[in-house]
Parts: C-alpha cells; sequence; structure tokens
C-alpha cells in the first residue's frame, strides 16, 4: 500500500468520525429542543392556571385591606377604593384596547417566532396604547 493510499484512508476515516459526531450532536440538539418544548407546552396551563388564582387573591387581600380602613380612617378607606376602582376600570379598558389581527401569509404559517423576537414590538404597542398615541400602530400590517 503506497503512502498516497495511506492518506487518503486515514483522511476518509477522520471524516467518518467528524461526520459521526456532527450527526450525534445534531440529533442530541434536536431531542433537547423537544424536550424543551415538551416543558414549556407542560408549563404553560400550570402558569395561566396560578395567574387565575393570583388575581382573585390580591383582588380579596385589598378589599381586606380597604375593609380594614373604614372604622378607623374611612377617608383613607375611600381614597385606596377609588385607586383599586381605577385600577380595575383600566384592566377591563386594556383588554378591550388591547386586541389584535394576524395576516399572515399562508406559506408562513408553519414558521415558528420565537416569543422574545417579537416582545419588543408588544411591548412598544402596549406602551403607546397606554399613553394614548392611537394611530401610530401597525394594525393590520404584515
Amino acid at each position: 500500500m503506497g503512502a498516497g493510499t495511506l492518506l487518503a484512508l486515514t483522511l476518509l476515516n477522520a471524516a467518518g468520525v467528524i461526520r459521526t459526531r456532527n450527526f450525534r450532536r445534531a440529533k442530541y440538539e434536536s431531542s433537547e429542543l423537544e424536550r424543551e418544548r415538551a416543558l414549556k407546552l407542560a408549563t404553560e396551563p400550570r402558569l395561566a392556571s396560578l395567574e387565575s388564582r393570583i388575581h382573585p387573591h390580591f383582588l380579596f387581600n385589598t378589599l381586606n385591606s380597604i375593609f380594614s380602613l373604614i372604622h378607623s380612617d374611612p377617608a383613607q378607606a375611600e381614597a385606596q377604593l377609588q385607586r383599586l376602582c381605577a385600577l380595575l376600570r383600566f384592566s377591563l379598558d386594556a383588554s378591550d384596547r388591547l386586541r389584535f389581527d394576524l395576516d399572515v401569509a399562508p406559506e408562513l404559517l408553519d414558521c415558528e417566532v420565537s416569543p422574545q423576537a417579537v416582545q419588543t414590538l408588544v411591548e412598544n404597542s402596549v406602551m403607546h396604547e397606554a399613553h394614548g398615541d392611537r394611530g401610530t400602530g401597525a394594525r393590520g400590517r404584515r
């Protein structure tokens, strides 16, 4: 066997080892990604359930705090009740104002988009809506 043949076989073997290592790495990364997606899917309902319990808990505590002020400091109780009413009104109004429509080209429907990729866009939209900057949004645009 000549030196050129031995070198060619060594290079082919090294290429095979590299290819195998890359295949195993890609397979591992793919399984990790699938595991993270499954974990996210399992976590989302628990988070929604927790949120539904936190809001009533917040309201209950706030009303109890206001109730405790009724006899000792009626003016403060009234002020706190007005603040609570304003907060609830804002949250109801905000839920009516913060609606959106998605206009997605059919060929893009299967594309996944990371939430972080649109986070700044959503935050800016909410901030401008909260400050009353209506008519400046990109509603209805692609």
